[in-house]
């Protein structure tokens, strides 16, 4: 979690898991400048009493597919950072990939979805799962 970080996450570990299908990314440029990357998130919250929120054109242009595309419901955050890598799949490039989250509340925990984009395409990179402690009854 970001130290920046207005929006609150629940006490204790998360579980981070990493996915598959942006295995070709993490895999180039080490598990480490992701690992950076996510840690320098600067998250904003979402209004829950709005169903639009004004962003960047190119920020919007991209969290609008992931929300539809994973079928994430209302984010209550989310988040983006320009990662210039400079190095893609070991070849020099120039070339930027963008980190993006997603923070969702369910009823059984706060999970953050994080994706890496390549200038071509959106890939799901690692989760965050924080379990909500149970309520008394």
């Amino acid at each position: 979690m970001s130290e920046t970080s207005a929006v609150p996450v629940p006490e204790g570990m998360a579980r981070r898991d990493w996915h598959g299908s942006g295995a070709h990314l993490v895999t180039a440029l080490g598990q480490e400048p992701f690992e950076e990357v996510i840690a320098a998130l600067e998250w904003q919250e979402v209004p829950a009493d709005k169903d639009t929120m004004t962003l960047p054109f190119w920020q919007g242009a991209v969290f609008a597919p992931i929300l539809r595309v994973f079928r994430l419901p209302k984010p209550a955050a989310i988040a983006w950072k320009t990662a210039p890598f400079g190095l893609y799949a070991g070849v020099v490039t120039g070339s930027r990939i963008d980190v993006y989250a997603v923070q969702v509340v369910m009823a059984d925990g706060t999970v953050r979805h994080y994706f890496a984009e390549d200038d071509e395409k959106v890939y799901p990179i690692a989760t965050d799962f924080w379990e909500t402690p149970p309520t008394p009854t």
